[in-house]
């Protein structure tokens, strides 16, 4: 009875191990893969969700949530302050996670926010009273026209001002692929 007891605790201490060390891992991993696909970040910063990943993603096919932060990203004569893509109720496939791989089956929901700073506008000293508008994939702001990126803002783009920033968002349906290539595996 006791090297039962023994075996158990061993256990459930290997498992809370490997969860714990889990996340910090993925989110290195992650960052690593998307800041190679994405050259021109000055920064990335992942969060895969909280304790336990592995074992929820087993039993449920459910990973809560993945959070990236692109930061000081220039696309396009655009320097955006930060672009976060937040996902929500990632499904992913079961079996490849056995296997040592992941493959994301579908989201519940998700939202990239592009961060503009009044800063890298040029001549606009304040947003104050200046009109920002969103035509197709071109962003105005006082005049001024700049194209959007698609990788980077791939559904259909709002945007408005908050203090002294431009906010673009949009409301994804499907992992967009700057980050569905990173934490995907075949």
């Amino acid at each position: 009875m006791r090297l039962f007891r023994f075996l158990i605790i061993v256990l459930a201490g290997l498992w809370l191990v490997g969860e714990i060390a889990l996340i910090p891992l993925a989110n290195g991993r992650i960052e690593n893969e998307v800041a190679s696909r994405t050259r021109d970040a000055a920064n990335v910063n992942a969060s895969i969700g909280s304790f336990p990943v592995a074992s929820r993603a087993l039993i449920t096919g459910k990973v809560p949530k993945l959070s990236v932060t692109l930061e000081r990203i220039a696309r396009q004569a655009l320097t955006f302050a930060e672009v976060k893509f937040d996902v929500a109720g990632i499904s992913v496939d079961r079996p490849s996670i056995l296997q040592g791989k992941v493959k994301i089956n579908s989201i519940d929901s998700g939202t990239v926010t592009a961060t503009i700073d009044a800063g890298v506008l040029g001549r606009i000293a304040s947003l104050a009273g200046v009109d920002v508008r969103v035509d197709g994939r071109t962003l105005r702001v006082a005049g001024r026209a700049l194209a959007l990126d698609q990788e980077l803002i791939p559904c259909e783009p709002t945007a408005r001002i908050e203090g002294e920033k431009v906010l673009v968002t949009c409301t994804l349906d499907e992992v967009p692929d700057i980050l569905l290539e990173a934490v995907q595996q075949q």
